[in-house]
């Protein structure tokens, strides 16, 4: 029986219906491959999108802080800050209001601790 199921298999599966086989396997193959390719750029390229926007925002972080670290270097900001602190120019006189105390609503900024630097009203 095995001759007789040889010779019914050989006989079904001629050359051109195996190799039509093999070019349908391929082309399925071949249009995953591709597919599957094309996925991969697509979730790259989003994902070199999102980076340059970040990049975007840390460099401009990095301006804001190197203007900061300029503008904390200058006598002006230096005044400034120690005057905050209480100290007093030489010849100068230190006076301390005593106000009565009132509830105060604490000062909330929504930005860091260096921005309060940057008062944009004059001061």
């Amino acid at each position: 029986m095995a001759a007789s199921e040889r010779g019914r298999f050989s006989a079904s599966l001629s050359p051109r219906r195996a190799l039509f086989i093999a070019a349908i396997f391929l082309t399925g193959y071949l249009g995953v491959a591709i597919v599957g390719n094309a996925l991969n750029r697509y979730e790259l390229t989003r994902t070199q999108e999102r980076l340059d926007r970040e990049i975007q925002a840390l460099e401009a972080q990095q301006r804001r802080l190197e203007a900061l670290r300029l503008y904390m270097q200058t006598d002006e900001f230096i005044e400034r800050a120690a005057r905050e602190e209480g100290l007093v120019r030489p010849g100068d006189i230190a006076v301390a209001v005593a106000a009565p105390t009132t509830a105060t609503t604490p000062v909330t900024s929504t930005g860091p601790w260096w921005e309060r630097y940057f008062a944009t009203d004059g001061r």
